[in-house]
């Protein structure tokens, strides 16, 4: 009886796993630079689209850029973000109907955000910036992807009895441990609100979950 032998079949050869690419540090800055180039301005919008770099240090020039701008122009509001912070922002013009959007280039250890928010009276149309700089009050407050709400207390001449163009909030603090925009407004009180000027009294901070985090 012949003999049947099996033919053997073609080499095989085991795959080799290649080294794996290292995730790219995440980049605030890209992010935002990112929305600032895509955003086209609109053909009736006043003013310019933004780019601005905040932490800590900012806060004084911000309160003296807003008490000038104050005696000519609609209320407006800067957020500045704690020590150790900074924060990639982008502004666009009035008429856009956008807020101001931003990104953290760190978030603290612990995921707790300490911030304050800038604001100043109207002086646009010949309103009275002198009396409102004597009487105005603010409250600054942000709302989380999850729907809760933090408030600053009232601030600004009108509690402090002191004149002021511009005025500073007492500290916001929130827990941004869920990934999701926290919406920042602050205006007048009395006034037509953060919506009156979307572009320059509301701010959505995106918050990735992909930050690193450094001790404060």
């Amino acid at each position: 009886m012949p003999i049947i032998t099996a033919r053997p079949g073609p080499a095989t050869t085991a795959a080799v796993a290649g080294p794996t690419a290292a995730a790219a540090p995440f980049n605030a800055g890209a992010l935002r630079d990112a929305a600032y180039d895509k955003h086209t301005p609109v053909a009736h919008g006043e003013g310019y689209k933004t780019k601005t770099d905040l932490s800590a240090a900012s806060l004084a020039a911000v309160k003296q850029a807003l008490a000038s701008w104050g005696h000519f122009e609609a209320s407006k509001m800067t957020a500045v973000p704690q020590e150790g912070v900074t924060m990639r922002l982008v502004a666009f013009e009035y008429h856009s109907n956008k807020p101001m959007e931003a990104w953290l280039d760190q978030v603290p250890e612990d995921k707790i955000l300490e911030m304050n928010v800038a604001t100043c009276v109207s002086g646009h149309d010949n309103l009275p910036h002198a009396t409102f700089a004597r009487e105005n009050v603010y409250v600054a407050e942000v709302r989380g992807p999850d729907g809760k709400v933090v408030q600053t207390p009232a601030f600004g001449p009108g509690i402090t009895k002191q004149e002021e163009y511009a005025s500073v909030s007492p500290t916001l603090t929130f827990d941004i441990s869920k990934p999701g925009d926290y919406v920042v407004t602050c205006a007048p009180r009395g006034s037509a609100g953060s919506g009156g000027y979307i572009e320059a009294r509301k701010l959505v901070l995106h918050i990735t979950g992909k930050e690193p985090t450094v001790a404060v």
